[in-house]
């Protein structure tokens, strides 16, 4: 009677394993084939962090790209170089020739997230630069994912035996936010599920976290002004900047479509404006010049994501390069 119980136990425990691995199963192919034809703003970033990053050792800077390799997300081709930057190995000889160096330090707005290489704001600076008869060489070493802590411990790791004559750190709002050191799991890491299940969790720790976006960044900020850690690392590379006769430059970037929808956030402006006047670095609010089109679609909004798309990238690079020459 034990034995008869156990075996009936055992077929219905294997039954419910067959079943929900074959509803699991069919999940999975069903959001593959949809994620396949219909662009999903996360799976596309999920496919990023797979093809074109990798871990680091140092926590503080999380993840690297991928050395020359290349993915197409979000229907725009990323292609990394030999360096680990966006760009070809034409940009490391242009770099190599060139009169005026500029490299730029920044997160996924500053890689061009949705953008056509040609159209990220450091190549709008040096298309027009060289239509202005200037041999200028610029690199971008945006990297998804990060802030100013990451960029910035980057650039020190990495990027020093550059040598540019500047470095323009592109300055987002959220790049006080701590990021924590996440390696992920194997279901989030290997199925469109895992982003999936993901997403919707994230949606509602921010129906918590951020029902009120200017409290949100207040809260951010409060803790900035305790920890210090953009100051910190701001005022570590604009030492070394002094050092090396490097024009070191800020460029405040505000969320575009925040700030259509009336959020100014000037504490944020009015905070970081404070710690480079303190530390002595060179400051652009490109707030302006983006209120100037703000009617226009400057963001990738067809797929639901806030990064400037490549009108975006044109004001801001546009902006910066007036600011270079005059």
């Amino acid at each position: 009677m034990l034995n008869s119980n156990y075996k009936n136990y055992l077929i219905n425990l294997l039954i419910l394993i067959a079943s929900v691995s074959i509803i699991l199963v069919t999940l999975e192919t069903f959001l593959r084939i949809k994620n396949h034809f219909i662009i999903d703003y996360d799976v596309e970033m999920w496919k990023y962090s797979k093809k074109l990053k990798i871990l680091d050792a140092d926590h503080k800077i999380n993840h690297t790209h991928k050395k020359n390799k290349s993915a197409k997300l979000q229907n725009v081709d990323i292609k990394i170089n030999s360096i680990g930057m966006r760009g070809s190995e034409i940009d490391i000889e242009n770099w190599n020739s060139a009169e005026l160096k500029i490299l730029f330090l920044g997160s996924s707005i500053m890689l061009g997230w949705g953008v056509n290489e040609e159209d990220v704001l450091n190549n709008v600076i040096e298309n027009t630069a060289n239509k202005d008869n200037k041999n200028w060489a610029t690199l971008n070493s945006g990297v998804g994912n990060y802030n100013t802590e990451r960029y910035i411990g980057n650039f020190f790791k990495y990027n020093q035996s550059l040598n540019p004559d500047i470095i323009i750190i592109q300055y987002f709002i959220n790049d006080a936010e701590i990021l924590n050191s996440n390696r992920g799991n194997f279901l989030t890491s290997n199925f469109h599920l895992g982003v999936l299940l993901w997403r919707y969790f994230s949606l509602f720790k921010d129906e918590i976290s951020r029902e009120n976006i200017e409290d949100y960044y207040k809260e951010i900020y409060k803790a900035e002004e305790i920890n210090q850690i953009v100051k910190k690392n701001l005022s570590k590379i604009q030492s070394h900047c002094k050092e090396n006769s490097i024009r070191c430059i800020l460029v405040y970037t505000p969320d575009i479509d925040l700030l259509k929808s009336g959020y100014e956030l000037n504490f944020i402006k009015s905070y970081i404006s404070k710690v480079v006047e303190e530390i002595d670095m060179e400051f652009i609010d490109v707030s302006h010049s983006i209120k100037l089109n703000i009617e226009k679609k400057m963001t990738n909004s067809e797929y639901n994501d806030r990064h400037p798309n490549n009108i975006g990238h044109e004001t801001i690079g546009k902006t910066i390069y007036n600011y270079l020459v005059n």
